[in-house]
């Protein structure tokens, strides 16, 4: 999710392995059968704390994590 407010991109400092230590965009897991929006909204919330007012939606990466065995 990128997030910006008053011209100014939010990222995070990542506190855990990979790449512990580096700055990112924040982001995560959207859960089964939820929507896109919801997913981001979620994760917002979780990753910093706040509530997100959605202004647009660009695109997702649809992945899976290692050993998942779910198609």
């Amino acid at each position: 999710m990128v997030l910006i407010r008053e011209r100014r991109l939010l990222l995070t400092l990542r506190a855990h392995s990979p790449w512990r230590g580096w700055w990112e965009i924040p982001g995560g897991f959207q859960n089964a059968g939820e929507h896109p929006e919801d997913g981001a909204r979620r994760e917002i919330a979780e990753e910093i704390g706040v509530e997100a007012e959605l202004s647009g939606y660009c695109a997702s990466m649809c992945t899976r994590p290692a050993g998942s065995t779910a198609r």
